[in-house]
């Protein structure tokens, strides 16, 4: 059994995930946690030339008593060379939003504790986080966008997601079949701009056995905080083998980081003839009774 949680089901089960600490004054009610290895895509907003890196750090500081967050940068690059060192930007406003997302934000921040060395200025920043337990591991969606010194855009995320929803699968003739036990991962390589995307327990027909199927190496551009893609054809693997009889055409679909992921394509598995429409709708705070 697997249960989906949100940030107000997940209380008390965050306490004992994060690591907590006090102020000296033992008031303050303060949380930390970290997300390393995240990509980078910096983009030069003057003359569109852009950049990946990899391996960027954040840690991330709640001080639920003021409603005030620390953020700690590490390995920050932009494409003109400049390399940061690691740094910290304190006091910023967060807020709880309606879906149950910790939206930390603010502008014209000026990062602290790098005494001697050159520190970006943060013209807008944004870090959005959806707690989530997923069979008691703690799995949030995360994702960060800040706009540095009014010239580089930055948007930092993790490389490989896990998000829940439901799919959705039409006939030709309009009969319609639904389920919610299929898992979407993607892996996101922003290096080469290609997306693995796999389905676990991959259903699109109430007889259907559930099966994992990949569908491997898919050209993905970035728009503001979400990944798109589009590809004509593809043929789907299970267990790295081509599955040849289950061909998927028109796949379109987009992924907006730490938020939600839309996505259809058609199917004309050999076995069941006629093509169905397949329709996907995740999102970081789908709850799901039974797994």
């Amino acid at each position: 059994m697997k249960k989906f949680l949100g940030i107000f089901s997940s209380v008390v089960m965050l306490a004992a995930l994060l690591t907590s600490c006090n102020t000296n004054n033992d008031v303050d009610t303060i949380t930390e946690q970290a997300f390393s290895s995240c990509f980078a895509y910096v983009q030069d907003i003057t003359t569109g030339v852009d950049a990946v890196y990899s391996q960027v750090g954040y840690q991330l500081r709640l001080n639920y008593t003021k409603l005030t967050a620390d953020v700690l940068i590490s390995n920050l690059k932009t494409p003109d060379g400049t390399s940061y060192p690691t740094f910290t930007v304190k006091d910023i406003p967060w807020t709880i939003e309606k879906d149950g997302a910790i939206v930390v934000s603010g502008r014209d921040l000026t990062p602290s504790g790098t005494t001697g060395a050159a520190v970006p200025l943060f013209s807008s920043f944004k870090l959005r986080l959806m707690e989530r337990v997923v069979d008691n591991s703690y799995l949030p969606g995360f994702c960060i966008s800040y706009t540095i010194n009014r010239q580089y855009s930055v948007l930092s995320s993790n490389a490989v997601q896990v998000i829940f929803g439901t799919t959705k699968s039409t006939d030709e003739a309009g009969t319609e079949f639904t389920t919610d036990k299929t898992n979407y991962y993607f892996e996101f390589n922003a290096d080469t701009r290609r997306v693995t995307i796999t389905l676990q327990n991959a259903m699109f027909l109430s007889n259907m056995p559930a099966m994992n199927i990949a569908l491997e190496n898919i050209p993905f551009t970035f728009d503001g905080t979400t990944a798109k893609w589009h590809i004509d054809a593809i043929t789907p693997k299970s267990g790295g083998t081509p599955y040849e009889s289950f061909p998927i055409t028109d796949l379109s679909g987009e992924f907006e980081f730490g938020k939600d992921m839309e996505m259809e394509f058609y199917c004309d598995p050999a076995k069941a003839p006629g093509k169905y429409k397949i329709e996907v709708d995740c999102s970081f705070n789908f709850y799901r009774e039974n797994g």
